[in-house]
């Protein structure tokens, strides 16, 4: 994935840093934007999730953003119930039918975590972030923390 990432950024990747490293242990240096995709439901509890985002939020500079692209499910029985409906029908093609999609699923039990969007968000926001979601189709979204940049609120307030 790196690779592919070095070659997508072409004559950019002089700007970027690279990591290979556990979520919970490799240094975040400081930086600008901090980009997961189908990443961080390897975290496995909340605790340890909510330390991961206040440790990106120190890394981050004044503005810069928190950018994570995966499954974050409905908070309610009945929302993730839909949700988990809709995801095995769009893998059932690739995994044999509907109960070999299942079992797919629910081999990844034992290394995913997926947490309701309601509770990213809200792990965001106790981190420090200003959170969005740009981007949703159920079961999966796009979250987005910005660190607040204090001079530029200053100024508007002006």
């Amino acid at each position: 994935m790196l690779a592919v990432a070095t070659l997508r950024l072409g004559r950019r990747a002089s700007r970027a840093t690279l990591l290979t490293g556990s979520f919970l242990s490799t240094p975040i240096p400081t930086c600008d934007a901090i980009v997961a995709t189908y990443a961080l439901h390897h975290i496995k509890s909340v605790r340890a999730k909510q330390a991961f985002y206040r440790r990106c939020f120190r890394a981050l500079r004044p503005g810069g953003v928190l950018v994570s692209g995966d499954c974050a499910p409905a908070s309610t029985d009945h929302g993730f119930v839909q949700e988990l409906d809709a995801w095995i029908a769009h893998m059932a093609p690739t995994c044999g039918g509907r109960s070999g999609a299942r079992r797919v699923y629910e081999s990844w039990g034992d290394e995913d975590t997926y947490l309701p969007l309601a509770v990213e968000q809200r792990l965001l926001g106790r981190a420090g972030f200003n959170v969005e979601v740009p981007w949703r189709r159920s079961p999966f979204a796009v979250m987005v923390g910005v660190k607040p940049d204090a001079t530029r609120r200053r100024r508007r307030q002006h």
